[in-house]
């Protein structure tokens, strides 16, 4: 599960989308969204899935372990 954050990071640059893009898609404010991708703060599951549907990505891809 530790790989939530860093997936989400991923997509969101893949996408080109800012920290201040997906805060304000969320309805916060750009430090509330750098605190919660950085893991300052706790990532409601209800957030979880709305960012994955920010990004357009399953949250079972964003969850998902990169095993090498």
């Amino acid at each position: 599960m530790e790989n939530i954050l860093p997936n989400i990071k991923k997509h969101r640059k893949q996408q080109g989308l800012s920290h201040w893009r997906i805060a304000r898609l969320l309805g916060i404010s750009k430090s509330a969204y750098t605190m919660t991708e950085s893991g300052q703060t706790s990532l409601s599951v209800e957030r979880l899935f709305k960012i994955a549907q920010i990004l357009n990505v399953p949250v079972t891809e964003i969850i998902k372990e990169n095993r090498l």
